[in-house]
């Protein structure tokens, strides 16, 4: 997967860490995703400490 920064985001984390977890989008039924390293609660709470 591809991950980019940019500077002009809009929202909050919560919408980024669903879309990367979310095991009902296309293409993922055979393998879902998972966190492996890491937290997202953290993670939502850094993108939205703008």
């Amino acid at each position: 997967m591809l991950i980019k920064f940019t500077s002009g985001g809009r929202g909050g984390g919560g919408a980024v860490c669903d879309y990367l977890v979310d095991v009902g989008r296309d293409g993922r039924e055979l393998c879902p995703p998972e966190v492996v390293r890491g937290d997202l609660a953290r993670t939502r709470e850094l993108i939205d400490r703008q």
